[in-house]
């Protein structure tokens, strides 16, 4: 489904009623209507200010809702996402002018700052959330390399013993990561890789599937460039200094752990998403109001004592938007050169449509 605001005068005999015009097409009808005369004006350089700045503040509101659907991704919703095309479509069809949140009393200015702050502090909790659900999902990631990867990033305690390290002041061990293919080469070349590799202390560790864990001993000082020459001989290394070998970690049950907050986070998330699609789907819908609004004033003229025209939110079925599209074009066209003479001179129709890309 796709979503339409359109603005358009009421009473001019030039122009019937969006509801008559397209909702009597099969694939479009009227979802809601809204009087202009319930919003406040404003002076003609406030609406001028408004009708260029509204447009940025309508997308930075709509990547908080943005947001909200990538959340609902990285719980698991993707596969219901019809039920969050469902709360958008509800929340359309229930839309009415939040007075308690935003009264008719403020300007429009007033108004717009209102729903930014509100459109803010959502983009606060959804973001503070998105980060949680991130963090756990990256340590289950961890746990999963440490108990399933290849030995250049599996927990290797309890395999690798702290007596198995040499670290002292001047000498270190070298633990490399051997292919099969090159194990005779390793055990052959070693000791010319370096003046200061000490001779006959290479160990073999591990054998696993087609690599084996072996380590050497030799000066801490020339270890970067012993490294280097390492590598170019396509053969991996893995500094066993710089992790924590003194306890092994029962991961089976960090895992459990983790998985639980997991779980339980996204329960928590889950139970708010709901809530939190209506909130940002509502906020856009006023500050899309107001624009309609804007626009509304502007092109039919600034009277601070009546503005007549209505907002109607029109709803398109699934695949009939370009047809809607066509049909508008060509309606728009006839307004042009037939009721509107005034207008027809400047290009200007008095209708103003806004997509609501929701």
């Amino acid at each position: 489904m796709s979503y339409y605001l359109l603005t358009a005068p009421i009473d001019d005999p030039a122009v019937l009623s969006i509801s008559s015009t397209f909702p009597k097409e099969p694939f479009c009808h009227d979802v809601i209507s809204i009087d202009s005369t319930t919003l406040p004006i404003g002076m003609l350089d406030s609406l001028l200010d408004l009708s260029e700045e509204l447009p940025r503040k309508i997308i930075n509101t709509k990547n908080v809702f943005n947001r909200v659907k990538r959340l609902a991704a990285d719980v698991g919703e993707t596969a219901d996402e019809k039920r969050l095309l469902d709360v958008i479509s509800q929340t359309i069809k229930d839309f009415r002018w939040n007075e308690m949140r935003f009264p008719l009393d403020l300007t429009l200015e007033e108004m717009v700052s209102s729903i930014q702050e509100a459109a803010e502090a959502l983009d606060e909790v959804i973001r503070t959330d998105h980060e949680s659900i991130a963090e756990l999902k990256q340590e289950m990631t961890a746990i999963t390399r440490k108990t399933s990867g290849d030995l250049a990033i599996r927990d290797l305690t309890g395999i690798i013993s702290p007596r198995d390290i040499i670290d002292s002041e001047f000498m270190r061990s070298v633990f490399l990561i051997v292919s099969a293919d090159k194990e005779d080469f390793v055990k052959k070349e070693y000791q010319t890789w370096h003046e200061y590799i000490v001779p006959e202390s290479l160990m073999s560790h591990i054998h696993e599937s087609n690599f084996s864990l072996y380590s050497f001993v030799c000066f801490k000082k020339d270890y970067e460039e012993i490294v280097a020459k390492i590598r170019i001989h396509g053969i991996g290394i893995r500094d066993l200094l710089s992790e924590d070998m003194s306890e092994p970690v029962n991961y089976a049950e960090k895992k459990e752990t983790v998985n639980l907050e997991l779980r339980m986070a996204e329960s928590e998330v889950l139970t708010k998403l709901d809530d939190a699609t209506k909130e940002i789907v509502g906020l856009i819908l006023h500050m899309c109001v107001i624009a309609g609004h804007v626009e509304g004033c502007l092109r039919l003229g600034v009277d601070t004592h009546s503005v007549s025209y209505r907002m109607n939110i029109l709803q398109i079925a699934e695949g009939k938007e370009r047809l809607f599209q066509t049909k508008l074009s060509a309606h728009l066209a006839h307004l042009l050169t037939g009721g509107f003479s005034d207008d027809a001179e400047s290009g200007l129709t008095p209708w103003h449509v806004m997509k609501l890309d929701l």
